[in-house]
């Protein structure tokens, strides 16, 4: 089933209960994260030797998504409280992209939307496409949203940066400059395998995820999985949720727990603590009867876990649950990890996914 808040962990609570009453299928947590604002946004197909950067101060990163074998990635976000918005694509093409080629197949579908466009421009600025047009109103209100898109176009991709703002009047252009100023691309090494997670090692990508204004999250996964992070209900949590497109069900959620004190370490004590509590409950309820707590986390990550069985899962439900939290200096994540599997090389699957992920600037 789709996993299910148990409850909503605030900055700085310790206790974390993050199952359902058993013979109710496990469900996976929400946690309580602010998030993620970003001054240069970074985005990339997996498998490529580049990456597109866009500045967006004061930005808040709301969703954020890549496809499985890599056909496609994209953001969402917007400026609170300003009624600027952003978003961000990258999309893969059968033939050699340029911008213009990326702005007119964009434009061929886009001009017949319901929106009612007024003031249209095409035009081209070095290596970039536009498209400038605006919006009067919405369902009979009035909003004045103008539009501009910008189009780049390498190899066989096609990257569209599209910035938007209600209520636009006139002198207000510099909301738009301010970002197309900064789009560039930036050449980025090859993307670190992991042959300890997969037959295949050539076969994993590198995804990257904004997880707050100083860092990215780093995973290495295999091209049949999506994965996307979304933010929450009421701008409470972002959680990165990774799944597969085909093949035996499996769940993870992983997010990132802010603190009172950015800058205090998170020790291996509190982690142990965070770990115990949260399971104590769930253990009463599951199968085992006990919480038995390992240790994980090569390099950098310091974590623990346990795992626990469901008494009586519906139908289309997960049987067994891999929870805990993991550390690197301040930054503190829980994760989850929910599947139907008896066999213990899928939770040393999930874990040696966690414990090679990297922390990026």
């Amino acid at each position: 089933m789709t996993p299910r808040s148990c409850i909503v962990i605030s900055a700085g609570m310790i206790a974390l209960s993050f199952i359902q009453p058993a013979g109710q299928g496990y469900s996976a947590p929400l946690n309580g994260v602010s998030p993620a604002v970003s001054d240069v946004y970074h985005m990339e197909l997996p498998g490529r030797g580049w990456a597109i950067e866009v500045g967006l101060p004061g930005f808040v990163i709301q969703q954020e998504e890549v496809q499985a074998q890599a056909q496609g990635a994209m953001m969402m976000g917007e400026k609170p409280n300003s009624g600027t918005y952003v978003s961000i694509f990258m999309e893969p093409r059968p033939t050699p992209a340029t911008s213009k080629s990326c702005r007119d197949d964009y434009w061929a579908k886009g001009k017949n939307s319901p929106s009612k466009k007024t003031n249209i421009e095409l035009s081209d600025l070095g290596q970039m496409s536009l498209i400038k047009w605006l919006q009067p109103d919405h369902q009979g209100t009035r909003i004045d949203q103008q539009h501009m898109h910008f189009f780049l176009g390498r190899d066989n991709v096609c990257t569209e940066v599209h910035i938007s703002k209600i209520n636009f009047k006139p002198g207000e252009e510099s909301v738009f400059g301010e970002v197309f100023r900064t789009i560039q691309y930036k050449e980025i090494a090859s993307p670190t395998l992991n042959p300890q997670i997969t037959e295949k090692p050539n076969d994993r990508m590198a995804y990257r995820f904004t997880i707050s204004k100083q860092n990215r999250l780093k995973l290495s996964l295999s091209p049949n999985w999506r994965a996307g992070m979304r933010q929450g209900p009421n701008g409470m949590t972002s959680t990165i949720k990774i799944g597969p497109t085909g093949g035996e069900r499996f769940e993870v959620l992983i997010s990132r727990i802010p603190q009172k004190n950015e800058q205090e370490l998170v020790t291996p004590e509190r982690l142990l603590q965070i770990v115990r509590e949260s399971g104590q409950m769930a253990a009463s309820q599951s199968a085992e009867q006990k919480l038995e707590i390992k240790e994980f986390g090569p390099g950098n990550w310091k974590g623990y876990y346990y795992r626990l069985t469901d008494k009586a899962p519906r139908p289309n439900e997960y049987k067994y649950m891999t929870q805990g939290a993991m550390s690197e200096g301040t930054v503190l994540f829980t994760f989850t990890f929910l599947n139907n599997s008896e066999k213990d090389l899928a939770q040393e699957q999930f874990l040696s996914l966690l414990s090679s992920s990297q922390l990026e600037l």
